[in-house]
Order: structure tokens, then sequence, then C-alpha cells
């Protein structure tokens, strides 16, 4: 009569077609039964083709009670799962413990579903340029034993994240994804030194902290700084308009002397026809302007000039209403009022 244990082996007679040996039953181990009833759990999630949640109770009835049969299984739900790498490493396991056990029939199965599982193992070979003290590379989170770099190994298909440190070296990282079948060899390059992460002044707590040898910032410049002048500013408005009308009265005094100079042409002793007359009205009203312009200019210049230089710092400007500039003209002479607060 086959007992408890033995029926763990029945879902490998299905997968085979042969009987499976029985073994005697565990009666003195406490977690026999629940390594039985993880595993016929297991099965019935495996027959209802829950592989990924099979696998899981697979994996802690063998943790429970580690019988052959219980590893077979595993193995098959890790082959569905996809899990080649984990499935080829536990079949290879389950060989070497039937050899032991001298059960030819499990070592020759397992020995075949391991062999027919190498054409599909993703390989990867993780080779490093150096080894600076406390170096370490991972894969998934997983330590990479230095024995381990250059050499081609198994591993499950699907993403993969691999990293690499050092104390004082820069973190380096590299994200790959493997299919079955793939191989794939890796340099894991220079680490570089990590960048100086700036350090946080020390305030001062006490008198006899030494003075800082940052260099003062430059007093700022006065004349920069210092509003203009409203009053200069006006000053040199009216001076600008002085040297308008001195530039007019030049003007005005050259077309004077042409004028005359045409009079005199058309007056000989001084006996002149109608053309000469206007010409000597023209060359007088010319010359009349002419002295306004240059009076009037002057007079500003003048003025400007006193503005300008009697201006202090800061001083706002002269509006429109608090500046005020009339030409004067009598018979005799030309000049100008200016009348203002400044």
């Amino acid at each position: 009569m086959i007992d408890a244990l033995a029926r763990r082996a029945l879902p490998l007679r299905a997968l085979l077609g042969i009987a499976a040996a029985t073994r005697p039953a565990h009666a003195r181990d406490p977690d026999a039964a629940a390594a039985e009833a993880m595993f016929d759990e297991a099965r019935r999630l495996l027959a209802a083709g829950d592989v990924k949640a099979a696998c899981p109770k697979f994996a802690e009835s063998y943790r429970l009670d580690p019988a052959l049969g219980s590893l077979l299984n595993l193995a098959a739900c890790h082959e569905k799962e996809g899990r080649v790498a984990t499935a080829w490493s536990e079949y290879r396991d389950a060989e070497a413990q039937a050899q032991k056990a001298r059960d030819d029939k499990r070592v020759a199965y397992a020995k075949k579903q391991a062999a027919a599982l190498e054409s599909r193992l993703p390989r990867l070979a993780i080779a490093v340029t150096e080894t600076p003290p406390s170096f370490a590379v991972t894969r998934n989170g997983a330590p990479i034993g230095d024995a381990s770099y250059g050499m081609s190994l198994p591993i499950d298909p699907g993403p993969q994240e691999l990293a690499a440190t050092a104390p004082g070296r820069e973190r380096w990282t590299k994200q790959i994804t493997l299919a079955e079948g793939a191989k794939l060899r890796l340099v894991v390059p220079d680490l570089g030194a990590a960048k100086a992460q700036p350090v946080a002044a020390k305030p001062s707590s006490s008198v006899g902290d030494q003075p800082s040898s940052t260099p003062l910032p430059p007093p700022p410049d006065a004349s920069a700084t210092q509003p203009t002048s409203g009053q200069r500013v006006a000053g040199l408005a009216v001076g600008g308009v002085g040297l308008a009308g001195l530039a007019a009265g030049a003007v005005f005094a050259g077309l004077t002397a042409g004028q005359k100079a045409a009079a005199d042409e058309r007056c000989p002793d001084k006996l002149c026809d109608a053309l000469g007359l206007d010409d000597i009205a023209t060359a007088k009203t010319f010359a009349w302007v002419s002295d306004i312009s240059f009076g009037v200019g002057g007079a500003l210049v003048v003025v400007g000039g006193i503005v300008a230089l009697t201006a202090r710092p800061g001083t706002p400007a002269v509006g429109a209403s608090a500046l005020r500039v009339l030409p004067m003209i009598g018979n005799r002479s030309t000049g100008v009022l200016v009348g203002g607060s400044f």
C-alpha cells in the first residue's frame, strides 16, 4: 500500500509514465504533515493552470521536507513558469540526489529534462577592468562573487539590473533584458572618482575665531549710485539752445553780407533803383535777425553755463514751469530774461 509520501510522486508518474518509488514516512517529523498539505495545494493550483501560485507552494513543501519528488515537481513548475535557469539547476540537483539514492529512473528523467533546457538558457558574462578596495557587483540586488567575473553563467530570462560600487567612486548601473538562448558579455568600466560635495561654511561662534579670508566686494561707485542733477540737465539744455542761436546768427550774418553786396551793385553813387532798395531792405532785415540770434544765443549760453556749473548732486530737474527763458528785443539792444527756482 502506497503511503502519504508516496503520493507526492504521482504527478511525476504522470509526467514520466513510470512508477514512482516509495519511501518510508517520517512519522516523527513535525513538518511532514505541513509539507504534505503544501504539496497537495501546489498540485491543485498547477492542475488549475495557476503556475505562478503553485511554484512557491512546491518550494515551501520542499523546504519543510526535502523529498526528491517535491524537488522534481518544483523544477517542472519553474520550467512552466519560464525560469529555465532555475529549473535547469533544480533538475541537476535532483539528478545528483537520485544518483545518491540509486534511483536510476529518476536519474534518467532529471538528466533528460536538464539537457532539454541547455539550449534555452540565457548566459551572461560580467567582466571587470579594475577591482578597487571594497569593490562590489550586484545583479538584481544580489552580490556576484569575484570568482564569477568573466564566466558565462546561466540566468533566468527577463530584465536584469546590474550595479558596481566602490567607496569614493561613482556608482555604475546597467539595465538589460535577456531572452531565452541569448548570450551576452558585459564589461564593467572603470569607476570614476565621486564628485566632491560642497562643504557648508562653519558659522563664527566666538570672538577668537579667525577672520574670513573672503575678499570684500569693492565699494559702490559714487557716480553710479548718485542721481544726476536735474539743474545741470536744464543748464545744458539752455546752453544748447544758445549755441543754436549763435549758429543762426552766423547764418543770417552771412546772408546780410551777401544782400548788402547785391545792393551796392544796384546803387552806384548811392542812386538805387527799385531792386536796389529791396536789397537794402532785405539786408537790414537779415542784419536785425542776426543781431537778435547772436544776442539771445550768447545770453542763453552764459545762463546755461551758470545753471549747469552751480548745480548740486541730486538736485531735482527744473520743470518747464520753474524755468522761463524770455527774449528781450529793444531799439538798440537784444537780450534774454531767464527766471526760475533752483
